[in-house]
């Protein structure tokens, strides 16, 4: 019973250890440092950095595509507030050129 127990807290572990290995390397929270739009979107840099899947992008600039229209709404809200406070979530360098925005949580 007690091994029984104890084997499944520790595949619980690590699960849980692995899912936050794989989310890492897709998110980063900092404050945008700067924005700017581009015919495609909204750009946004964090002055923490990038996340691990977007090498490559240029310049750390992240992309908000525009037809997300709801995250660029936030981003720009949360800009013109000066509360730049985000964890970004994001998908790889795509045919944009750039690393995209695939979630934004203002902290």
């Amino acid at each position: 019973m007690y091994r029984a127990i104890v084997v499944s807290i520790m595949a619980f572990i690590s699960t849980a250890v692995t899912d936050i290995a794989i989310a890492e390397s897709n998110y980063l929270g900092g404050n945008f440092s700067n924005i700017t739009s581009a015919g495609v979107g909204l750009m946004i840099m964090l002055d923490s950095g990038i996340p691990t899947n977007c090498a490559g992008t240029p310049y750390n600039w992240i992309l908000i595509k525009e037809e997300n229209k709801t995250m660029i709404a936030l981003a720009m809200t949360m800009w013109a507030k000066k509360e730049t406070c985000a964890t970004v979530y994001t998908a790889p360098v795509g045919g944009s050129g750039y690393c995209t925005v695939t979630q934004l949580d203002p902290c």
